[in-house]
């Protein structure tokens, strides 16, 4: 029993870094962002989906420009819209109204109400 516990020390060791090299390598770069599944929706040309992204605005699936924000659904007439966040110090400068009815309360979109552009 005495000749085995250096050599389980050495394999929790060994193990120990080789899950600390996997961590560290799995882990996005500094500034980076982290893509999730996000739904989208372009002020340019209000096609509304999902995809994997990151901080928005994006760049749309559709048209190609860098206007596509994370997407809401409007409480008041339902329709999907883009939310467009820019968040100051102090938190949002004013309230994001939907371009339909006006109202500022938004939900957020069930995933059967939405195409999924990059299935796996």
């Amino acid at each position: 029993m005495r000749g085995v516990a250096p050599y389980l020390l050495v394999a929790i060791i060994v193990g120990c870094g080789i899950w600390l090299f996997t961590y560290q390598r799995s882990k996005p770069q500094r500034g980076e962002s982290i893509k999730h599944l996000k739904p989208l929706a372009c002020t340019s040309c209000g096609k509304a989906y999902a995809k994997e992204e990151g901080d928005p605005p994006v760049r749309c699936h559709f048209c190609g420009k860098q206007t596509a924000w994370v997407a809401g659904k409007c409480a008041g007439c339902g329709k999907i819209v883009p939310v467009p966040t820019r968040i100051g110090f102090q938190g949002p400068a004013e309230p994001i109204k939907c371009p339909h009815c006006g109202k500022s309360k938004f939900l957020e979109v069930p995933p059967n109400e939405i195409e999924r552009v990059d299935k796996p």
